[in-house]
């Protein structure tokens, strides 16, 4: 299918999409990570929100800033901060996750001179009405600094625009699950790996027809029936070692 050939290609090469598509669009590039940030309001802005998951390039700049423990995926982006990798991005924002992200920040802040630098500090209890009411804030004060850096004003009918997508795409991707779910065999892990991998990538205006085609090809071949195979589950963040679906694959199961 071209359209999986065509985000395979950009899975596996990100950054030379998010040159190639800010140079196109002439847009503001906003980097980010993880799935926290609220993508919706940089979609809003009129800019391109662009997931930053670290390249695989071996590791020479970023050790002598960070701690022992920090995971691979953090010392592989600032590895690319630092070699100059992401200076296509106009910014980044980093929400409040996991201990070494909310590190990486601070020395991301100090070590790399991007045009603006956001944090997004989420509440980590949910259920109250002060909880509510403080992420109420966050979600405001984050539109209204990405008007400031980007300057730009994120209207109603922008914002409502972004969801709609969002939900669009959202719907999309849970069909393709959908679908692998109740036939495996429908379409291989790895590729299902390269779609999510790139919807965090690629424009989001044109993702959504994107992914209703790729729905539609994968029904019309639903009578196929499935081999019967063991069915592993992979969990965890989206990584940069796709090898472990042809190697579950070759080894006679389905993920």
């Amino acid at each position: 299918m071209k359209i999986l050939n065509e985000l395979r290609e950009t899975g596996r090469n990100p950054y030379k999409y998010g040159i190639e598509c800010k140079r196109a669009a002439n847009k503001k590039m906003v980097g980010y990570f993880c799935s926290y940030t609220p993508e919706e309001l940089i979609f809003a802005a009129d800019a391109h929100p662009f997931r930053i998951f670290g390249s695989s390039e071996k590791i020479q700049l970023s050790d002598s800033h960070l701690q022992s423990y920090c995971c691979s995926p953090v010392r592989r982006a600032l590895e690319d901060g630092l070699s100059g990798q992401l200076d296509f991005l106009d910014g980044v924002v980093f929400p409040h996750t996991c201990d070494s992200i909310q590190r990486l920040s601070d020395i991301w802040r100090l070590n790399l001179s991007f045009a603006f630098h956001l944090d997004v500090v989420l509440p980590v209890k949910l259920n109250t009405e002060s909880a509510r009411a403080y992420f109420t804030d966050v979600i405001r004060t984050f539109k209204e600094d990405l008007e400031t850096v980007l300057q730009t004003r994120i209207s109603h009918e922008n914002l409502k625009h972004a969801i709609t997508i969002y939900n669009q795409i959202r719907r999309g991707v849970q069909r393709i699950y959908e679908l692998k779910r109740n036939n495996p065999d429908i379409i291989k892990g790895s590729d299902l790996y390269h779609i999510v991998r790139s919807s965090m990538i690629v424009d989001r205006n044109l993702l959504p027809e994107t992914l209703n085609a790729i729905v539609t090809e994968l029904e019309s071949k639903n009578h196929v029936k499935s081999i019967d195979r063991k069915r592993l589950i992979l969990t965890g963040s989206v990584c940069n070692h796709p090898d472990i679906y042809q190697v579950i694959e070759e080894a006679g199961g389905v993920a």
